[in-house]
């Protein structure tokens, strides 16, 4: 070949090699180079990606077919080129006529050999590669994360989410990106300015965020997330995104306020219980000034006959009863706790600061719940009759301690109790 043809068929064959997308492609491509640089019949291109992973060879053969060439005894002339580099393999070439291979074929199939080399290993790393990025976004989009990328820019642009994101807060992929505030209008009102508060952090200090929140979707249902975000940087070190997730721990949430709801409240009576009373009575009497603050303590009548005569299903009956009817008694401000058996006590804060003004309230109140406690319980077709005795402490007048005045207002049930039942007496 002269050497223009030669400027020809190289830059074909390196054009041909540019469009090649696939191994496949690539090889086939090589073969038939081969055999139009070296005039033969068939070319024969065997590659594996180093000299120990014969399981991943790889063979292509032109046009009929080498080995079958081979076999019927009309290959005269054989070529063999090894393939270097990271691709271990030969490239081979034969033909049936009686000239042998010139020099100068052999320099071109040489040549295609060693442009196979790094050919082959790039095409292959590109299948890799491919096939790497579909097993990642088969995971991502199987997960049950709701994973998120997003724009470093005042609206924190929506770039992509996964299916699962849509599961999660309701929202589409397609519905991210048209809606630059849907986040904000998602997240529950009480959750609002801390969550876009830290996000706005995060874009300006490019460190991680790690929070929890709610969502309001769409149709009304509330979801807990927790959302763990960090911004991604290129190779230079420059923030390019925030890349997180999202999952659902609403079970969670809903499990740990189940919890504490139960550390703090009556089973029986789903009030307040002895610990969230104690620690509610301590914060108002820290919180009173100069208002006055009555503590009311309350013991059913009789309740010890109610269980020895109907059983304690009956019994918890009667506490059911009393409690509701207590808590219609009181001011939204006020508090009741179930303290243990019959015992209840109620917390009635800002009543005015002269005792005499505050007394006048606190027996307005205490008036309204043994109107409300005292009814009839029927329980098993039989009527069980509920009354309570009340003891009134008054802070600051009946004193400042708080273990004190619980112990006046204990004192007074107990008169309350001896002079007849189904009355109130008041401390000092």
């Amino acid at each position: 070949m002269d050497r223009h043809r030669n400027e020809q068929w190289l830059g074909g064959l390196v054009a041909s090699l540019a469009r090649a997308t696939s191994a496949a492609e690539l090889g086939d491509v090589l073969v038939r180079a081969a055999c139009d640089a070296a005039r033969a019949d068939v070319a024969w291109l065997t590659c594996a990606r180093t000299a120990s992973d014969a399981a991943q060879c790889r063979t292509w053969a032109h046009p009929a077919g080498y080995q079958r060439g081979l076999a019927q005894g009309w290959c005269r002339h054989r070529l063999a080129v090894p393939i270097g580099g990271s691709v271990d393999g030969r490239l081979e070439v034969a033909r049936r006529g009686p000239r042998p291979f010139s020099e100068q074929e052999s320099t071109a199939v040489a040549l295609i050999a060693q442009l196979s080399a790094f050919a082959l290993a790039s095409v292959i790393a590109l299948d890799d590669l491919r096939d790497a990025e579909r097993r990642f976004r088969t995971l991502v989009e199987q997960l049950p994360l709701a994973i998120y990328i997003d724009a470093i820019d005042d609206g924190a642009t929506s770039m992509y989410n996964n299916p699962a994101n849509e599961l999660i807060t309701g929202c589409s992929d397609e519905e991210w990106k048209a809606d630059p505030n849907l986040f904000s209008k998602l997240l529950h009102p009480d959750d609002r300015e801390r969550v876009l508060t830290a996000f706005a952090d995060a874009r300006e200090s490019h460190e991680p965020v790690s929070t929890e929140y709610r969502i309001i979707r769409r149709d009304g249902s509330q979801v807990w997330v927790r959302d763990e975000a960090v911004v991604v940087r290129d190779e230079a070190g420059r923030a390019e995104h925030v890349q997180g997730y999202l999952l659902d721990i609403t079970r969670q949430r809903t499990a740990e306020d189940e919890l504490a709801r139960q550390a703090l409240h009556d089973p029986v009576t789903g009030i307040a219980n002895r610990r969230c009373f104690d620690e509610r009575f301590e914060a108002e009497l820290g919180a009173a000034r100069t208002d006055t603050l009555a503590v009311m303590f309350i013991d059913l009548d009789n309740f010890k006959n109610v269980n020895d005569r109907h059983g304690h299903q009956a019994g918890d009956a009667v506490l059911r009863a009393a409690a509701a009817g207590l808590r219609s008694g009181l001011r939204d401000d006020d508090f009741l706790a179930r303290l243990g058996g019959d015992e209840f006590v109620a917390i009635i804060p800002g009543l005015p600061p002269g005792r005499d003004e505050a007394t006048k309230t606190a027996v307005d109140v205490v008036n309204r719940l043994l109107e409300a406690v005292t009814q009839d319980l029927v329980e098993n077709g039989q009527r069980i009759p509920i009354s309570a005795s009340i003891g009134v402490a008054l802070w600051p007048h009946d004193g400042h301690a708080g273990g004190s005045l619980l112990r006046q207002a204990d004192a007074s049930m107990y008169r309350a109790k001896q002079e007849g039942r189904n009355r109130f007496r008041l401390a000092g």
